[in-house]
């Protein structure tokens, strides 16, 4: 495990680090002696390239260093701001890429080394794409996927867990289940289609003992009526049928009363 996530930080610095040698190599403003014929489209073509692999790879590059070394949160402009950084440089690169091989001030290396570059970079972009989807399909089979949820919640918690399917869309691409414990549910999971891939998580949630959430409401409404009629619609939501859920609906509705002779 360790060798394959040294590999993966490889993979994930190695798209950057080719960003920044093209931008180099780009602006570099030495003027080859061998000069090419111009191609025009080939201009287009490789600065096109460019210009979508490095303003992704150099844009996320510059957010991920300046998260992990500079500010730290998501709230911080430079979250956004990276990236816009990284189209700028990427599309000034792109233009004078454009420009050298449409005038034929670039040398046939210069060709090569950039068309490289721009395939090397796209590709990377590509198989990150497609790693993420693949990696949110869980299965093929909802109910299997549903029932293997459950069996690591009841490992987690000691308990039996059931599923039942409390929704299916008319088209079949959603399902939801609710998990259920022996005698009140413990969580819901919801399910939706990628196509003829499979199925991946759309949603997932877990409950606590509803004792122990009708005792958090209580105490809650204590000092804080408004705060503690969220947590009583909560618990008449996620745990229907049940004891809890009825007392809890009776407190709702005397929250109601009192709201009316107020």
């Amino acid at each position: 495990m360790h060798l394959t996530t040294d590999a993966l930080e490889f993979l994930f610095w190695l798209p950057p680090a080719v960003s920044l040698l093209l931008i180099g190599h780009a602006l570099w403003p030495r003027v080859p002696r061998e000069r090419t014929p111009r191609r025009r489209l080939a201009a287009v073509l490789v600065a096109a390239g460019e210009a979508v692999g490095i303003g992704f790879w150099l844009g996320g590059g510059l957010v991920l260093f300046g998260w992990a070394f500079w500010y730290g949160d998501n709230d911080h402009w430079f979250w956004t701001g990276g990236w816009c950084i990284g189209a700028v440089v990427a599309g000034v690169t792109a233009a004078a890429v454009a420009w050298k091989l449409a005038t034929g001030r670039a040398s046939r290396r210069f060709l090569y080394v950039h068309a490289a570059g721009a395939i090397v970079l796209l590709a990377s972009l590509g198989a990150t794409y497609a790693f993420h989807f693949l990696n949110t399909i869980k299965g093929t089979n909802p109910d299997a996927i549903a029932q293997q949820f459950a069996d690591n919640l009841s490992a987690r918690t000691g308990e039996p867990i059931r599923v039942i399917e409390t929704q299916r869309a008319p088209d079949d691409t959603r399902r939801s289940y609710r998990l259920m414990a022996p005698d009140e549910p413990r969580g819901r999971l919801s399910l939706h289609r990628r196509g003829w891939f499979g199925w991946s998580h759309s949603s997932s949630a877990m409950f606590p003992p509803s004792q122990d959430e009708l005792a958090r409401a209580r105490q809650r409404l204590k000092t804080d009526t408004a705060g503690g009629k969220p947590i009583l619609e909560c618990i008449t939501e996620n745990y229907p049928g049940t004891p809890s859920a009825a007392e809890a609906q009776k407190l709702l509705d005397g929250l109601k009363v009192n709201s009316t002779r107020q």
